[in-house]
């Protein structure tokens, strides 16, 4: 009888790649002219600028089944546009702050100023990245390899055991300790219906987000002031006031 061997595909991560096209385009563009080696599956999406990379292109990418999206852009202060890479900051510093919030790891974005003499530096920073990312999809498998349980907080809490799992008998302590965390879990499911009865639940959430709010614009506070110090953000009623010029007529002979 003929053995048939299954050979297991190695994992390969789908990787976006948002360029400049004025810096980092040309600085990979010269790691391949220049013979240096990073990952094929590395997909280059050139843009005009790093600005030009709106948010939702990312999360975009990330539903279409990327693994990790990199932001690569002109360094601080040598921008084509003179501050588009400053937008892009500020733009990447909200979304970040918000990925884990929609169940996506920092790890799995990046934002790195390469300029178009760096193709070294764009060569290596793929590499890392792609290692980084291959080690979030390990880590990613040992948790779908286990028997694991997963709260769910929203009108009711329970729990949801993937089907693939299978059954395990529970000791006698293991069963003791589940009737535990259940009665705790009804409890904190009373409580809350009566918070949400009495308001307060609403009153809770509510300043969850004034904190929140408020988190933000001390954030975006912090990074215009950054700005303002570097001399590429300056306020309208700082500009200096020009009189009015008056155009001079001249008389046709």
């Amino acid at each position: 009888m003929q053995d048939v061997t299954t050979e297991k595909k190695e994992f390969t991560p789908n990787i976006v790649a948002f360029c400049c096209n004025w810096c980092s385009y040309a600085g990979a563009d010269l790691a391949g002219s220049s013979r240096l080696a990073y990952p094929a599956d590395v997909k280059i999406v050139r843009v005009p600028c790093s600005c030009r990379v709106n948010p939702m292109f990312i999360l975009r990418a990330f539903e279409k089944g990327a693994d990790g999206v990199i932001l690569c852009g002109c360094h601080p202060g040598d921008c084509h546009y003179t501050t588009g890479n400053f937008y892009a900051r500020r733009r990447m510093t909200l979304l970040f702050s918000m990925l884990d919030y929609i169940g996506i790891e920092n790890g799995r974005t990046r934002v790195e100023w390469v300029s178009a003499a760096e193709g070294v530096k764009f060569s290596t920073t793929m590499n890392e990245f792609v290692e980084k990312i291959l080690v979030h999809e390990r880590a990613e498998k040992g948790r779908r390899e286990t028997t694991q349980e997963i709260d769910i907080y929203f009108n009711f809490i329970g729990n949801f055991v993937p089907p693939h799992f299978g059954e395990t008998e529970l000791t006698p302590e293991e069963q003791e300790e589940q009737r535990k965390r259940e009665e705790l879990r009804a409890r904190l499911h009373q409580n809350y219906l009566k918070r949400k009865a009495n308001g307060k639940q609403k009153q809770y959430e509510e300043n969850r987000k004034e904190k929140r709010r408020a988190e933000i614009a001390a954030m975006k506070q912090a990074i215009r002031t950054e700005d303002m110090a570097n001399g590429v953000y300056v306020m309208a009623y700082d500009l200096p006031k020009l009189e009015p010029r008056v155009a001079e007529i001249r008389e046709s002979s």
